[in-house]
């Protein structure tokens, strides 16, 4: 994703936990709050604890391609995303699937 689309600083990711707007399912946490720009924000969380480096990094670039799949139907949101254990052993579709829930739970679709 471009740099624009990127939230890096740890600081600007603690705003959006602090705002305490957030869905959740067993897999996927969803945290999410307005901001001033014209297009979506994202940050992306996989423990350790899931696997070794090559397993997070394809795990990010899975909930990546779900959401540049729905880029223009996002509303302009910071959001973060942390993934959870078992969200790795399952199929990209079922993860597409949970994440759109999850952001149609949250309102975020235009």
């Amino acid at each position: 994703m471009k740099k624009e689309y990127r939230i890096k600083q740890s600081r600007e990711i603690e705003t959006i936990i602090k705002g305490k707007k957030f869905v959740s399912s067993k897999l996927i946490t969803i945290y999410y709050k307005e901001n001033e720009t014209s297009h979506l924000r994202l940050a992306i969380s996989v423990s350790k604890h899931l696997g070794n480096a090559v397993t997070r990094n394809m795990q990010k670039r899975r909930v990546r391609s779900v959401i540049r799949e729905n880029l223009a139907n996002i509303k302009p949101y910071d959001i973060f995303i942390i993934c959870r254990n078992g969200s790795i052993e399952i199929s990209s579709n079922l993860l597409k699937d949970e994440i759109n829930k999850l952001l149609e739970k949250a309102h975020l679709f235009n």
